[in-house]
């Protein structure tokens, strides 16, 4: 499937991964995708060359937030057990 996405992606119609674990999730990251390419579109026709620079260096100008891909892009993995604690919870899991 990657490569499918990796070789029919265009920079004029790029893909958006939808995660559908989230029935919610996925309505508002299609809502925000659409009306930022709707964005992006009438921004392109509006505005000249050195606006649209000035509008792609000045990232604080968007009002919508990115939503990640995944609950798990959010979560820390950074917390980790000794190897002798792994042993043991492993072993009494198992």
């Amino acid at each position: 499937m990657e490569k499918v996405l990796e070789k029919t992606e265009m920079p004029y119609a790029p893909w958006t991964i939808v995660g559908a674990n989230d029935k919610n999730f996925a309505t508002l990251k299609i809502i925000t995708t659409a009306i930022q390419a709707t964005e992006t579109y009438i921004e392109h026709m509006i505005l000249t060359h050195e606006q649209q620079t000035i509008k792609y260096l000045d990232r604080a100008i968007s009002k919508l937030p990115e939503l990640s891909a995944s609950v798990l892009d959010k979560v820390d993995l950074s917390p980790a057990i000794s190897t002798k604690k792994y042993k043991k919870f492993k072993k009494l899991y198992q």
